[in-house]
């Protein structure tokens, strides 16, 4: 059955600390531990508690886009034995910047959730402030 892909904790973790802040049905609590419901809001924006919102990659690929300017993007090379790989654009001075272009990384058709979450891990750690 196909069904979207959920960021892992360390992601989560991050995006929280970016400032993502979209309630969704699927969270992770402090220790890693994956749950399904809604996390109270209040609990969520509480500073001793450390829940995390658990977005689908889609989701978080769109919140980097709409609210951060930035594209994260999986596609194909031919030129490479496991082709999937990933580019980064933001968007700067009117223009959209290829800022990372597949860093190395390369990736088997088979795990395109794989590369979008290291795309995702990277545009996070390195891109938004």
């Amino acid at each position: 059955m196909i069904h979207e892909e959920i960021c892992t904790y360390e992601v989560c973790k991050l995006a929280k600390e970016k400032g993502f802040n979209v309630q969704t049905f699927d969270w992770y609590d402090y220790t890693g531990n994956y749950h399904k419901g809604f996390v109270p809001h209040e609990l969520y924006e509480c500073p001793r508690y450390k829940e995390y919102y658990a977005p689908t990659q889609s989701l978080l690929q769109r919140w980097l886009r709409e609210q951060k300017g930035i594209i994260v993007e999986v596609f194909v090379d031919d030129d490479s034995n496991m082709p999937l790989t990933y580019n980064i654009h933001q968007y700067k001075d009117w223009n959209w910047e290829c800022v990372c272009h597949h860093h190395g990384n390369y990736y088997a058709v088979t795990n395109w959730e794989l590369c979008l979450e290291d795309a995702l891990k990277y545009a996070l750690d390195n891109l938004v402030i």
